[in-house]
């Protein structure tokens, strides 16, 4: 907690816009490491919260403009990723209340701070956007498959998150009638 208290005190003295935001990855990469090599799951749901949290104070109160702003929550995003797909995919563990908690609040924050981010600018490109969010979890999906056949339920619950991506991105895409063919679509192949 002291970890992200302190940059918000101390935030009038920082000299450059971007030692905040390297601040925070660095603290979510040790957080990476000490909740998987202690197996606390729950930390890495504190990190994330903490981590968002000071992103908001970050981007409203020092501006840093839109390119490093999404480069630091896509950071964010990736580095909880890793937290969860190392655990899961890679060292083959069971994940817990808060591993799913980390996975859908990860998947969430992410989509809804860079959709509000880039949608004003990159309006046209925000069905592709969403659609590279389903195909992540898609192939996060299928990887936790292939690792282990014991623990199917990760494999469901990224492959549902996909699911939810791929139906989010055709009405942000398409337009009219489109969308509901798309979504019938979809619904058979479902």
């Amino acid at each position: 907690i002291g970890g992200f208290v302190t940059p918000v005190l101390l935030h009038d003295k920082l000299p450059d816009v971007r030692l905040l935001i390297t601040y925070v990855l660095v603290l979510d990469l040790g957080i990476l490491g000490l909740a998987t090599f202690r197996n606390w799951r729950w930390f890495n749901l504190l990190g994330l919260g903490g981590s968002i949290w000071l992103y908001w104070f970050w981007y409203d109160q020092l501006d840093p403009g839109l390119l490093l702003a999404q480069l630091g929550i896509t950071g964010i995003f990736l580095i909880f990723v890793g937290a969860t797909t190392f655990f899961h995919i890679v060292w083959r563990r069971a994940p817990g209340p808060a591993d799913w908690a980390l996975i859908a609040i990860n998947a969430a924050a992410y989509f809804a701070i860079s959709y509000g981010l880039l949608f004003e600018l990159y309006r046209p490109w925000m069905g592709g956007f969403t659609l590279s969010l389903s195909l992540l979890y898609g192939l996060m999906g299928y990887a936790a498959l292939v690792r282990s056949r014991e623990n199917v339920y990760s494999s469901l619950f990224a492959l549902g998150i996909a699911v939810m991506f791929l139906t989010i991105a055709i009405p942000i895409q398409l337009g009219g009638p489109w969308v509901s063919v798309a979504w019938a679509v979809e619904g058979a192949v479902v």
